[in-house]
């Protein structure tokens, strides 16, 4: 059972259809049937059920995962251990951010890492706080950094800094000229919200009901940008990090606006899964990047 056949099988597993899995792999359909064949064939059972709908995972599939998940873990982490006992700068470093930190501070410190290690591959996935969570415990990442506190004695965590979050409107809406807006006035009003899993929207919620705000929901988007751009149209407002607006409110197109309690203050936390010892290249981008 070699190492690549399990990484195509944890592939076809999170993407449940072959195709889409092959891209990701770079490798040709038929490449990646013959090696989930193959390995059905070691195993002696059927790891996929193939339909329509996709490849179904079976529930031998699902048993195999933790245990392949692992092995590519510690292979990877071989190579990288050998390759730094040798001095040679080689490997791949992943890192699972939410929005605010994958966006806006991680690019500067990444592109600096890079170019001190070109040979070392650095990918950078930014999603909400349950997406980094789940690649952290997935294995498919070394560090994460999310939005908010996290609650779990899994992963070693570490503030890194602190963000603030402000109520953001169009330059065309009615509050745009005055200098302040009370609760009353924006409670009423539709906000523009971030989906499940967001750490920004659950903190927000948070923050309000200990402010005793009840909002008024408004639509749901899964991207920064496409809240930007509802805000820009003059539709209702929204509660963002100041670091996400900083270009439309300089160039006009958005407005920041006052109110008792806000702007919200909220920590930047960094973590690592405490069953998993860091990486040699994780180790080295956080000695290489203070304060990230």
């Amino acid at each position: 059972m070699q190492r690549r056949t399990l990484e195509i099988f944890l592939a076809v597993l999170e993407r449940q259809n072959l195709t889409q899995a092959s891209d990701d792999l770079d490798l040709s359909q038929p490449a990646v049937s013959l090696a989930i064949k193959g390995l059905e064939q070691e195993l002696g059972d059927l790891l996929f059920e193939r339909s329509r709908k996709g490849a179904i995972p079976t529930q031998a599939a699902k048993a195999l995962a933790p245990h392949a998940k692992e092995v590519v873990a510690a292979y990877r982490s071989l190579q990288e251990g050998f390759a730094a006992w040798k001095g040679a700068e080689v490997g791949t470093l992943t890192i699972a951010a939410s929005t605010t930190v994958g966006q806006y501070l991680l690019p500067i410190h990444a592109a600096k890492f890079q170019t001190r290690h070109p040979m070392i591959q650095f990918e950078i996935r930014t999603g909400n706080t349950q997406d980094v969570i789940t690649a952290l415990l997935d294995r498919k990442a070394d560090l994460g950094y999310i939005e908010g506190p996290l609650q779990s004695k899994d992963f070693v965590k570490k503030r890194i800094a602190y963000d603030e979050l402000v109520i953001v409107c169009s330059a065309k809406h009615l509050w745009a000229k005055r200098t302040e807006v009370t609760a009353d006035d924006f409670l009423p009003m539709p906000m523009i919200r971030r989906e499940k899993g967001s750490g920004t929207q659950s903190f927000i919620e948070s923050k309000m009901n200990s402010l005793g705000y009840k909002f008024k929901p408004g639509p749901v988007l899964d991207r920064t940008e496409g809240i930007k751009g509802l805000l820009i149209s003059g539709f209702g407002y929204s509660i963002m990090t100041m670091k996400s607006v900083e270009a439309e409110v300089q160039s006009g197109v958005l407005r920041v606006i006052d109110c008792d309690g806000f702007p919200l203050r909220r920590p930047l936390t960094r973590l690592w899964l405490k069953s998993g010892s860091l990486s040699p290249l994780a180790a080295q981008f956080l000695k290489e990047s203070e304060g990230l």
